[in-house]
């Protein structure tokens, strides 16, 4: 799963294949902004059948990583 939101990101960023990591702050990168976080939130939504809050998205960008509860096809925002 986390392979998949990956590679979302990677969509909505225009970056190539295998530029981002689990690791990777997206706060670090140039292309994270104002539009790539509302394409973000609208992914989420359209995926997951989440709404995210700005409270996620400011939590996301700080060094949060994503994880999925398996026994629910959710998304949760996990602050490190």
């Amino acid at each position: 799963m986390e392979q998949k939101v990956i590679e979302m990101l990677e969509e909505i960023l225009e970056l190539d294949e295998g530029m981002l990591t689990t690791d990777t702050e997206l706060s670090e990168i140039e292309e994270w902004d104002s539009i790539s976080k509302l394409a973000l939130m609208a992914e989420v939504k359209k995926n997951w059948k989440k709404n995210l809050t700005v409270e996620e998205i400011k939590k996301f960008q700080s060094g949060a990583s994503i994880h999925f509860n398996s026994s629910h096809p959710s998304l949760s925002i996990k602050s490190d």
